[in-house]
């Protein structure tokens, strides 16, 4: 069975699984268009939102547990600012994919760098993952930035998007 975090702490971060309570904090960064300027879907209605947080939470107790989607929260305030997570997409080749959203008003914090690092030390150890990618719009220069610093390399190049990845012997000689 895949252990299931309750938290996983980093210096300035907590992820956690969501609760009910979180959808509004949710919905102030999946309403914002510039948040999802190069995500695949429209800005959430309040709806969409709270329904985001409720599937999120019925994953969490899915068993076995293959979807890992934790809110990103601030140690210092309690402080939704984003969710990540990772989803197994292959699990007899023990391979999961590694996505982050943040809240505008924390961009350029290396909040979305400590998360994904938080999540492939997850993924490597606890889950036993053997590889862990991640899809990029190619305009995306930030994000980008955050796959190379947490040791991911490009693995495939499409017209307008690049996926990146890093296997479990790869993350062991960085980490």
């Amino acid at each position: 069975m895949i252990p299931k975090p309750a938290f996983l702490v980093g210096p300035r971060l907590l992820l956690r699984d969501f609760v009910l309570e979180d959808w509004p904090a949710v919905h102030s960064y999946t309403a914002d268009r510039e948040v999802l300027r190069f995500l695949e879907w429209n800005p959430d209605t309040i709806v969409r939102s709270r329904g985001f947080v409720e599937k999120a939470i019925t994953e969490a107790a899915a068993s076995p547990r293959v979807q890992f989607k934790l809110a990103m929260v601030l140690q210092v305030n309690g402080e939704l600012i984003g969710d990540c997570g990772l989803k197994i997409v292959e699990p007899k080749r023990r391979h999961a994919r590694l996505g982050y959203i943040v809240n505008r008003s924390y961009w350029g914090h290396g909040y979305a760098t400590e998360a994904a690092r938080l999540l492939l030390q997850f993924g490597f150890r606890e889950l036993g993952l053997y590889k862990i990618s991640a899809g990029c719009d190619l305009r995306n220069a930030a994000s980008i930035r955050v796959l190379e610093k947490i040791g991911m390399t490009r693995e495939a190049l499409f017209p307008s998007t690049a996926v990146y990845s890093i296997l479990e012997k790869d993350f062991l000689v960085t980490a």
